[in-house]
């Protein structure tokens, strides 16, 4: 077949690995991640149509199903601006069950069956049988580092920040050469002195990138080294730019060194991620603002984007009606107080926004 011959050794050693003998359904799933991960992650809904094109091509492919669920997982999330985020809501929510059930139903190990079951509960906001079933796949695959992390994330979102922040810390020793993973591990289940360290003892060759420096910057502010963070800032500039992080880490920096002008005057930029102008509404104080931006993710469908936000000691569910039934379902409490950590900017003076 001539599209074989496109493909190079290596695409074909990862068409044998992946589970499927179809070269056109391979040769689908790859376009699908080029327009995912190479730089057209604004068209969401081509990359959907390609996954659904290697879903038909080969049925019984668990990879194929799993991976399209993944996708409209993040396109229905507040960190995306995929396309499908504007598309009927109920009507992904069930393409997505339907695809977790072809993953399940196709899988070639308990390990992928149990992946696809608990993006089933994640998705549904069941984060308590989500949380049963990472671990199983934990125990019975320990060096499975993806598997701590994903258990670490459901940890966390249950306000179980002490057994998240052991997996995590688990996530770290297997696989300690991606240090912006487990700084933002670490980050998010609060154990913010030790995500500092990690920063401190990440080596130099892993720390050339937009994403360590984002993920350190905020661990750094968290434990109050500000002129530190503000050293690691400026070497943004050295990297490939991403334009809403770099925003945050300089709206952080001048609310943590009292310098409301310089954050409003940064926040002004258009932002195209949901989660990044709730953010900076927040870290300024406009709550009111943020609350409405997050509004249209409280759906009963997928409830897991504003489950998502737990992580945040900031984020206050209470406004948001579909979430707080999900909350009260898992016996997930309300936090007793908000905290920002990074500090938030000081207030507007009288008069002024």
């Amino acid at each position: 077949m001539p599209v074989l011959r496109a493909l190079d050794p290596a695409a074909l050693s990862g068409l044998i690995d992946s589970g499927t003998n179809s070269v056109d359904a391979y040769e689908a799933f790859l376009r699908a991640q080029d327009i995912t991960f190479g730089g057209e992650n604004d068209n969401g809904q081509a990359a959907l149509e390609q996954y659904r094109r290697a879903q038909t091509l080969d049925p019984g492919w668990s990879r194929a199903h799993i991976t399209a669920a993944e996708h409209i997982l993040l396109g229905l999330s507040v960190s995306s601006t995929a396309s499908i985020i504007d598309a009927d809501r109920a009507a992904l929510s069930a393409e997505f069950n339907r695809n977790i059930d072809a993953a399940a139903r196709t899988s070639r190990n308990a390990n992928e069956r149990d992946t696809a079951l608990h993006l089933r509960h994640y998705f549904n906001g069941d984060l308590n049988a989500a949380l049963r079933v990472i671990t199983r796949v934990t125990q019975n695959n320990p060096e499975d580092v993806s598997s701590w992390r994903i258990k670490g994330g459901v940890e966390y979102l249950l306000n179980r920040h002490d057994a998240a922040a052991a997996s995590f810390a688990r996530a770290s020793a297997l696989e300690p050469e991606r240090p912006h993973l487990n700084i933002n591990g670490l980050y998010d289940a609060r154990a913010y002195e030790e995500a500092a360290a990690m920063h401190d003892a990440a080596p130099s060759n892993r720390r050339n990138s937009m994403l360590f420096v984002y993920q350190s910057h905020r661990a750094l502010l968290a434990v109050g080294r500000i002129e530190d963070a503000g050293r690691l800032a400026r070497e943004m500039d050295n990297y490939e730019k991403i334009r809403e992080l770099r925003a945050l880490v300089d709206i952080r920096q001048a609310c943590s060194e009292g310098d409301r002008e310089r954050a409003e005057e940064i926040a002004a930029m258009m932002f195209e991620w949901p989660n990044s102008t709730w953010q900076a509404l927040m870290h300024l104080g406009r709550t009111e603002e943020a609350v409405e931006v997050m509004r249209p993710f409280d759906f009963a469908e997928a409830p897991y984007p504003l489950l998502d936000l737990l992580a945040y000691p900031f984020f206050d569910p209470r406004p948001y009606p579909n979430l707080m039934a999900v909350m009260e379902r898992q016996n997930i409490p309300v936090p007793d107080r908000f905290f920002f950590n990074p500090p938030a900017c000081p207030p507007a003076k009288v008069g002024t926004q």
